[in-house]
């Protein structure tokens, strides 16, 4: 659990940054989505 806010304490402050310099939601919304991409690969790549 620690590990896990570790990582994601960075990442929603870089959301959050994003966010407030594009005024708009989107900008947080792509790279929420590009950082999932990698995840979601991962885990069905492992799938047979």
């Amino acid at each position: 659990m620690v590990l896990f806010l570790a990582i994601l304490f960075p990442l929603t402050l870089v959301w959050g940054s994003i966010m407030q310099k594009t005024d708009r939601v989107w900008g947080s919304i792509l790279f929420h989505a590009g950082m999932d991409i990698p995840i979601f690969l991962g885990i069905f790549s492992n799938f047979k």
